[in-house]
């Protein structure tokens, strides 16, 4: 059956279903372009504001160390001569516990897995009456390490956990994948996942720029807006609760140590101060028993004299640095 129009309105939808389709075609058209001029330049939307370069550009073949596992972004992969079925460094000791022995876990980032701080305390403390096992993983963050944990390392049965919290680890889970070249991709965002959609993610160059774009509208100098910033600290806020609850549940004792930058205090950026006292006050309200290694910092000869060491490097303590973090920590009665 046919429908005709009368021909007054005939000739207006007409044109508008013209107009209307052109729109869409130009529109199709232009995100095509777009696509294909954006991955020409990659870089302009790729840099250290979002994309965390050390695995693309690493000259190692980091997927036989990390595989993607969509609740952490990325993870070690187990089994293997660098992290055990239990989500650790690899080491000597029985997974069966010894009465005598209090059995310690320590979890965190790279400061964490390069384990330098954790051997110092084994050289204070020896072994007679302790046991180190570390589960730090390289560029992991608060959530992640908590989600790390609760799926991993819970079946070690620690009797205590010690968690290095560093000052940039107010960081939410990534978004991972493989690229064209198998080379693995770890984009940092600036709000929790369940507000991204990771296949545009991935697959998108202008969601990309899109999304980076809003980050750069929320966050000017000049911008009071803090939205997306705060989600990022109720995330982690809520993991360390998630965490408190599940250890006091199995009567395993919580210690979180605060890494600070490797700098003098005065020359911290105005985000790495604001992040200390961000860590501080939810420690304080979840009653979290803590140590802060900043004060340190404030040591002038202590920096002067060991900072040449690290290269400029703001975020790993040396051997000196870490044997001197521990001396801190031994002297709290950690």
């Amino acid at each position: 059956m046919q429908i005709f129009l009368p021909t007054r309105a005939g000739s207006i939808i007409k044109p508008f279903i013209q107009g209307l389709s052109l729109f869409i075609g130009g529109l199709v058209l232009s995100i095509i372009i777009g696509e294909m001029l954006l991955k020409i330049y990659n870089p302009l939307i790729t840099g250290k504001l979002l994309e965390m370069t050390q695995f693309r550009l690493n000259e190692q073949d980091l997927t036989k160390c990390f595989t993607l596992d969509p609740e952490f972004g990325f993870r070690p992969i187990l089994g293997n001569n660098l992290y055990n079925r239990y989500g650790t460094k690899v080491n000597n000791y029985s997974i069966k516990k010894k009465p005598s022995i209090t059995r310690l876990l320590f979890i965190g980032d790279s400061v964490t897995a390069r384990g330098k701080v954790i051997d110092a305390l084994r050289q204070l403390y020896g072994e007679e009456k302790f046991e180190y096992w570390n589960a730090g993983v390289e560029s992991f963050n608060t959530v992640q390490e908590v989600n790390f944990y609760l799926r991993y390392n819970y079946r070690i049965k620690p009797d205590h956990v010690m968690l290095f919290f560093h000052i940039n680890d107010f960081e939410t889970t990534p978004v991972a994948f493989l690229n064209k070249e198998s080379k693995l991709v770890v984009y940092a965002p600036y709000s929790p996942t369940i507000f991204i959609n990771r296949w545009l993610f991935q697959n998108s160059y202008l969601y990309r720029l899109l999304y980076l774009t809003q980050f750069n509208l929320c966050y000017r100098k000049d911008s009071p807006s803090t939205k997306m910033n705060e989600r990022i600290i109720e995330q982690t806020e809520k993991s360390l609760r998630k965490l408190k609850a599940q250890l006091l549940k199995n009567n395993i004792k919580l210690t979180v140590v605060i890494i600070p930058i490797i700098d003098n205090y005065e020359r911290w950026s105005m985000k790495e101060k604001e992040s200390r006292v961000k860590i501080t006050n939810i420690l304080n309200k979840l009653h979290i028993k803590y140590f802060d290694l900043s004060p340190m910092m404030d040591k002038v000869n202590f920096i002067s004299d060991n900072l040449r060491k690290t290269s400029q490097d703001r975020w790993h303590p040396t051997n000196d640095i870490a044997d001197d973090f521990a001396k801190f920590l031994f002297e709290k009665k950690f």
